[in-house]
């Protein structure tokens, strides 16, 4: 058994072998069931239990052969899998002659009987089973067989020599089965050979013809390589004389585009401003239509060009005119029409208030910062603006009155947008009434400062307030910041009004703290763009704080995400200033501009603020959630406070708790309310924990 076997189909016995090897042993264990359960009662229990354990032992073992050569067969050669194999398949032939030492002494011809039944049906199950290997065939049917004729013959008696006799020969006629079958599956084996033969020779041929067939392909492909070769020496001819129609036309073009083009910003001039004018008011006069020309001069660009240089003016008005292209569509006109002149042409108007919103969105984009040359510039813009056909029927006259609605935006301060006429829009007069209005709130104190609680999600406390400026407005009643802080900004009142909220906030807290005992970490109020270009909102703030005898740590200063992205570089130094007076700043409206994280980690910063927009349906929209998570998270990351506004409901509530932000604000907790408000409901004679925070 030691020996290996060999073959020329030894690979392919061996694989038959191990293929019927699982259904066989669990023919072995069923068959080994069926005799434990048939003679339970009529042979020694001791004895069955013996040969019961051996007869599930080694199909056991075979099972675990087969096991191992199904996962592992490639670790040994097919002779040693069949050696094995052989082995284990002897065992259990034994195993099964035992049947023959306790059976066949016995009495009992029904015993008798089912015995030679069970060991002949064994013996003919191994045929189809064992035959692929005639050592394994042989090694399971002959140790039963060889044991049976023994026991038969010790007997002695004739009938018992008749079984033996009858025994041996229907052993030899097996053994005949299982050698013809042998030869069988070997014919069939060396069959599949040649057929593999075979198919590797065709494998071969068609390889050839491959081969054939890519040589004439590139002998083809030479060929058209040849003709290609002609083709492009024709093309080159012709497109050498296509270059020169193409250089003549270009050169007519330049002479055409330089009669109609502006020179410095490649603009159209006013000779194809005005083409373009009258060829709209056609199509409007024809559609019915609105037309929007709006007349655009920067402020104090002279100063520009006095103390800078012409070079650097002209770089600025170039940027100007990229600026204003990025902001119309395709089909509207922007022109220039000299000096810092430019006119925006704007075709299908629906309504006045469409006219408003883009001058407002021309002037915020010309108002950003310009580098031009190393040096950091800012402008502003005065805007005239006329429609067709309400203000004039051709081009000379809507530029005109345009032009003169532009002086007069000029003479209210500059930086704004003023029609022709004042009854056109109600969104302009109520704009112009609202300017007057407001110069005249601060000057009689018609400005309230409303506080909105800031509640610790960890333990549900009071941890400050953010300062929210309303108007009493005489007329209009109470309006808020929405109706008029834009307002204020265009016209630049909102220095005036931004100082005197953070005074009023200052006073308040140290109020607060010394009379009535409330102590709040601290207030938060907000401060605009115009406030920290100024380039002295340091000294401002010290100023403050020593008037209203405020510490510096109880102050919050609240910066918006777009104007600080825009413009982080020339604010760091400014921000570096407030947070040595020992003020704290935070990122107010954070998720809704571009951040630069490597611009958010130079800034002293102590706090974000997630805007509302994203609070609202985080409990809802997946995005919005994503969004307030990835900003928590990062806040985290950066060892910054990270706070939430616009919270309304439990369910927002139960979100940012469970990702860790830290306080929040919003009607859940409570509406802007006045100081005395704030007081009675957060006063010292309770501790604030003891409050409930809705």
């Amino acid at each position: 058994m030691k020996r290996p076997f060999t073959g020329r189909f030894i690979d392919g016995q061996v694989k038959l072998l191990y293929d019927n090897s699982l259904s066989a042993n669990i023919t072995v264990i069923g068959a080994a069931l069926l005799f434990a359960l048939l003679f339970y009662a009529r042979i020694e229990p001791g004895q069955l239990l013996i040969w019961w354990v051996s007869i599930l032992s080694t199909a056991a073992a075979r099972l675990v052969l087969w096991k191992l050569h199904r996962e592992h067969a490639s670790r040994l050669p097919a002779s040693r899998w069949a050696s094995l194999y052989v082995g284990t398949t002897l065992l259990t032939g034994i195993a099964w002659g035992g049947v023959a030492l306790f059976i066949f002494f016995h009495d009992d011809i029904i015993v008798l009987s089912m015995g030679l039944m069970i060991i002949f049906g064994l013996a003919a199950a191994a045929v189809p089973v064992l035959s692929a290997l005639l050592p394994a065939f042989f090694a399971y049917i002959l140790p039963p067989a060889i044991a049976v004729i023994i026991v038969l013959l010790t007997k002695g008696e004739f009938l018992s020599i008749m079984l033996a006799l009858g025994v041996s020969i229907y052993t030899l006629l097996i053994s005949a089965t299982g050698r013809n079958t042998n030869r069988h599956l070997l014919h069939t084996l060396e069959l599949q050979d040649q057929n593999r033969v075979l198919i590797s020779t065709l494998n071969d041929e068609i390889d050839q013809r491959k081969a054939a067939q890519n040589m004439l392909e590139k002998h083809g492909e030479e060929l058209e390589e040849l003709v290609k070769k002609r083709t492009k020496q024709l093309l080159m001819i012709n497109r050498n004389l296509e270059n020169e129609i193409i250089e003549r036309k270009r050169a007519e073009g330049n002479l055409k585009h330089q009669a109609h083009h502006d020179s410095l910003t490649s603009l159209p001039n006013r000779l194809l401003l005005d083409a373009r004018l009258r060829h709209t008011i056609e199509r409007a006069h024809r559609t019915g239509s609105q037309v929007a020309v709006l007349f655009l001069d920067l402020d104090h660009f002279k100063h520009i060009n006095d103390s800078l240089g012409h070079a650097t003016g002209d770089r600025l008005l170039a940027m100007v005119g990229e600026r204003l292209l990025n902001c119309v569509r395709e089909n509207d006109t922007v022109a220039r029409l000299g000096g810092d002149e430019f006119v925006v042409v704007i075709e299908q108007i629906s309504s006045s208030e469409e006219v408003t919103h883009l001058a407002q969105k021309l002037m915020e984009a010309l108002g950003t910062r310009y580098e031009v040359q190393g040096q950091a510039l800012f402008v502003s813009t005065s805007i005239g603006v006329s429609l067709f056909p309400h203000d004039g029927r051709d081009s000379e006259t809507l530029l005109k009155n345009a032009d003169a609605a532009m002086y007069r935006a000029k003479e209210k301060g500059r930086s704004n947008c003023v029609f022709y006429t004042r009854d056109l829009t109600v969104t302009s007069y109520d704009r112009v009434l609202l300017e007057g209005s407001l110069r005249q709130a601060l000057d009689q104190e018609e400005f309230i400062v409303y506080y909105q609680p800031q509640i610790s999600l960890i333990d549900g406390t009071i941890t400050g307030v953010e300062a929210l400026i309303r108007w009493d407005h005489p007329k209009l009643g109470l309006l808020p910041p929405s109706r008029f802080l834009p307002v204020a900004e265009e016209s630049g009142l909102i220095i005036q009004i931004g100082e005197w909220v953070l005074k009023t906030a200052c006073r308040q807290m140290q109020q607060w703290y010394s009379s009535s005992g409330l102590e709040l970490q601290q207030v938060a109020v907000n401060v605009s763009g115009k406030q920290i270009r100024r380039g002295d909102l340091v000294e401002r703030v010290r100023k403050i704080l020593q008037e209203t005898e405020c510490r510096p740590e109880w102050l919050e200063l609240e910066i918006s995400e777009n104007f600080i992205m825009k413009e982080a570089e020339p604010s760091i130094e400014t921000l570096k200033g407030l947070r040595e007076l020992g003020t704290h700043l935070a990122i107010d409206d954070f998720g809704t501009g571009y951040s630069s994280l490597s611009y958010l980690k130079q800034l002293p910063i102590d706090k974000l603020k997630i805007d509302r927009s994203f609070v609202r349906d985080l409990d809802q929209d997946p995005n919005d959630a994503a969004i307030a998570r990835a900003i928590i998270a990062m806040g985290k990351g950066l060892q910054l406070t990270v706070i939430a506004e616009g919270v309304e409901n439990e369910a927002q509530e139960q979100f940012l708790r469970g990702h860790k932000c830290d306080q929040v604000q919003g009607f859940l907790y409570g509406r802007p309310m006045s100081a005395d408000r704030i007081q009675q409901r957060f006063g010292t004679k309770v501790h604030p924990s003891q409050h409930p925070i809705r």
